[in-house]
């Protein structure tokens, strides 16, 4: 038997959890053999590219429970239902403007040994987590990516006193490489950022060589750092990497004027929008800028994009959604050469999401600009954000 750590993204906390070698336990499956795809009875629809959209993906999740005893009779006398009764499922959820620790859990319904869902989600795919309770207890979890064009399915294999031993992905993941993928990000959110930020004064003396030191020294040093113990799959890498990159952008690039003032105790000016060039190695595709661990949210990069810069971004107000992303548009444009329209729609939603986080309601006239302004379903978020304020939700 080999002990084998699963981090679990929601919760701070290594959950200790075995990983069985066939050639070291005679395990007797307690259950019978049902095959994943047929429980899945969904239609499985043509994959289009990410974008934001409400609805609902589906998931499925497969309880098996194994016995590493060589007494047959052990088969007989275990109560299948009544571990199975004894057993929640929850699916986790993070919208794209709350914060990573606002995580919605949906339970799953049960079927004999199959747990199944349709999870309210704001993307067409995104990382959502499996979450296992015995007795009101949490036991460990999981991360996965859901799609609302097909099914997901998850595989839990458990002992009898209730420890999962492992776990394997109807799209051909595997638990070493999600284990790996989160284990990244949770390095990452656990870090505290003076750790990377500078401390000498005199590298505050120009914008310039702190910009350059940041790109050329500070962000290897921060990808080195987290992801030297865990290696990530080629399948993973595009969105881990790019976490990373909205992380230490939102830590350590963003915050330039507050860094300087917390860690090296000086006070400088605020640099131009230049200084903020590491926003553009950022990738906003939204097959990959929309993909985020269940430990980053969206909101962390688009707060700061707003509320740091050179004292701060425009709030939108009542200006119309296309003219106000014009401006951000060419604001930006120093950092970012390209802001493509999810960003542009992305930081227009955060605006006012971070309006009605204020207490402040929207206007009848925002509510006209955001119905008009937005394509996908960015508008609909921040009118149901609204709906909660005048609801005292």
């Amino acid at each position: 038997m080999v002990v084998c750590v699963v981090y679990d993204a929601s919760f701070l906390t290594l959950e200790s959890v075995f990983f069985m070698k066939s050639v070291a336990l005679r395990c007797v499956s307690l259950l019978l053999f049902v095959m994943m795809n047929s429980v899945m009875v969904f239609a499985q629809n043509n994959i289009v590219a990410n974008a934001v959209k409400l609805g609902n993906a589906r998931l499925s999740v497969m309880l098996h429970i194994l016995s590493d005893t060589k007494e047959e009779s052990s088969i007989d006398t275990f109560d299948v239902d009544g571990f199975l009764k004894e057993t929640d499922i929850y699916v986790g959820t993070i919208s794209l403007f709350d914060r990573w620790d606002n995580e919605h859990r949906t339970l799953m319904e049960r079927d004999g040994a199959v747990y199944h869902a349709e999870v309210p989600v704001d993307r067409i795919e995104e990382i959502c987590g499996i979450r296992v309770f015995r007795n009101g207890e949490f036991v460990g979890g999981t991360q996965v990516m859901v799609n609302q064009n097909k099914v997901a399915g998850v595989r839990i294999f458990m002992s009898k006193d209730g420890n999962i031993l492992s776990l394997s992905y109807l799209d051909g993941a595997t638990s070493e490489e999600w284990m790996n993928a989160t284990g990244v990000i949770q390095w990452a959110h656990t870090v505290d950022p003076s750790f990377f930020v500078p401390k000498d004064k005199s590298m505050y003396e120009s914008w310039e060589s702190m910009r350059d030191y940041e790109v050329a020294t500070l962000w290897p040093m921060f990808y080195k750092n987290c992801t030297s113990k865990f290696s990530v799959s080629a399948e993973m890498s595009g969105w881990v990497v790019n976490n990373l990159k909205e992380f230490f952008a939102s830590q350590c690039v963003l915050p330039y004027v507050n860094n300087a003032k917390d860690y090296a105790h000086v006070t400088v000016s605020e640099p131009p929008m230049d200084a903020y060039s590491f926003l553009d190695s950022i990738d906003y595709d939204p097959d990959v800028f929309l993909i985020n661990s269940m430990m980053f949210s969206q909101r962390l990069l688009l707060t700061h994009i707003l509320n740091d810069p050179c004292g701060g971004l425009e709030e939108i107000g009542e200006t119309t959604v296309s003219e106000w992303q014009s401006r951000i548009s060419n604001e930006l444009r120093p950092a970012v050469s390209h802001c493509n329209k999810l960003l542009l729609d992305l930081l227009a939603g955060m605006s006012f999401v971070e309006q009605i986080e204020r207490g402040e309601r929207l206007t009848d006239i925002q509510i006209k600009n955001i119905k008009a302004g937005f394509t996908d379903d960015i508008g609909l978020i921040v009118l149901a954000k609204n709906e909660q304020v005048l609801s005292g939700k």
